[in-house]
């Protein structure tokens, strides 16, 4: 991105027409498109990485630009609730809460 250039976001509802406004999300650290898709509940196959990599390099085969893909992980974990925990009594097993983890 050219300094002082404003990041601008493109949207589409699968339509024939498309918006572009200015973008408030964080910037994309480096120059690069960041890509969001919202699938429909039979299209889980799409939300494996690896299927989505290899139709980029299937269909991206003489693009002369290198094509990544950012990968995002949320693993849930079980942690002590301070809260639930305040008037825990001696002896007692504390209660735990489930917290999203993404790497």
């Amino acid at each position: 991105m050219q300094p002082g250039s404003k990041q601008l976001r493109w949207s589409s509802q699968a339509g024939q027409s498309y918006t572009i406004s200015e973008d408030e999300s964080d910037p994309i650290e480096s120059s690069g498109t960041r890509l969001i898709l919202h699938m429909k509940e039979d299209a889980s196959d799409y939300l494996d990485s690896s299927k989505v990599e290899d139709l980029l390099n299937r269909y991206s085969e003489f693009i002369e630009f290198p094509i990544s893909v950012w990968k995002e992980k949320t693993e849930y974990k079980k942690v002590p609730d301070i809260e639930a925990n305040k008037d825990l009594k001696e002896g007692e097993e504390p209660k735990m809460k489930t917290i999203p983890e993404t790497t």
